[in-house]
C-alpha cells in the first residue's frame, strides 16, 4: 500500500511537529524553573549587636520562594546571644531570632531548624520553611541579624551563605534559548516556502 501526502498534509504535519517542539521546550523551561535555588553570600565577619542586621539586594528573581537554608560560622557570643538568636530575612519574612525582628521584617515564620540554643562557637547549617512568595522579575532584600534585643548582646557571623529555595535569577535558561532558536528556524523555513 502506498501512502500519498499532498501539500496540505505535509504542511499540517510540519505544523504539528512545530507545536510538539514548542510544548517540549515549554516543559523544559518550567521544569528547570521549578527546581531552581539561589545562593546569596554575605561578606564577613559581621559583628552584630542586639537587634542589628545586614542586608543585600538580589538581582531580579523568578519562581516561588518556599524556604531557606543557611550556613555560617558563629563566634564571639556576648551578653546572652545564642546561635538560635540569629535571624534570617527575605523581604518582610524572618526565620529565627529570639524577641525582635531584624532588617525591617514583620512576618515571623518560625525557628531555624539546626541552630542550637547555645552560644558555642562553630559552623552551623540550618533550614527554615513555610514561605510561599512568588517572584516575577523583581529583586529581594536578603539579610541576617541578631534577633536578641538585649542591649549588651552581640554575635560574630562569618562565611554566611543563604540559599533561597524555589527562586532563581530572572534570565532565560538554555532551554528557553533553544526554544527561541527553534521558533526562529521554523519561521525562516516557512518564509522560504
Amino acid at each position: 500500500m502506498t501512502v500519498r501526502y499532498d501539500s496540505w498534509d505535509e504542511g499540517k504535519l510540519t505544523q504539528m511537529k512545530k507545536h510538539a517542539l514548542i510544548a517540549v521546550g515549554s516543559l523544559l523551561v518550567a521544569a528547570t524553573a521549578a527546581q531552581a535555588d539561589l545562593v546569596v553570600s554575605i561578606e564577613g565577619p559581621q559583628v552584630l549587636a542586639g537587634g542589628a542586621g545586614i542586608t543585600v539586594t538580589t538581582t531580579n528573581l523568578v519562581g516561588t520562594l518556599t524556604g531557606i537554608s543557611v550556613t555560617l560560622s558563629y563566634s564571639g557570643a556576648a551578653g546572652g546571644s545564642w546561635v538560635q538568636d540569629t535571624g534570617v530575612t527575605v523581604d518582610d519574612l524572618q526565620w529565627g531570632g529570639y524577641d525582635v525582628f531584624v532588617n525591617g521584617a514583620s512576618d515571623y515564620l518560625g525557628t531555624i531548624v539546626g541552630f542550637p540554643n547555645n552560644g558555642a562557637s562553630g559552623n552551623y547549617v540550618g533550614t527554615g520553611s513555610g514561605a510561599s512568595v512568588v517572584y516575577s522579575n523583581q529583586s529581594a532584600v536578603v539579610g541576617i541579624g541578631n534577633g536578641y534585643s538585649f542591649g549588651g548582646s552581640s554575635m560574630t557571623l562569618d562565611n554566611i551563605k543563604i540559599t533561597l529555595h524555589g527562586v532563581d535569577k530572572a534570565v532565560p535558561g538554555p532551554a528557553a534559548f533553544a526554544l527561541l532558536g527553534l521558533a526562529g528556524f521554523a519561521g525562516a523555513r516557512r518564509r522560504r516556502a
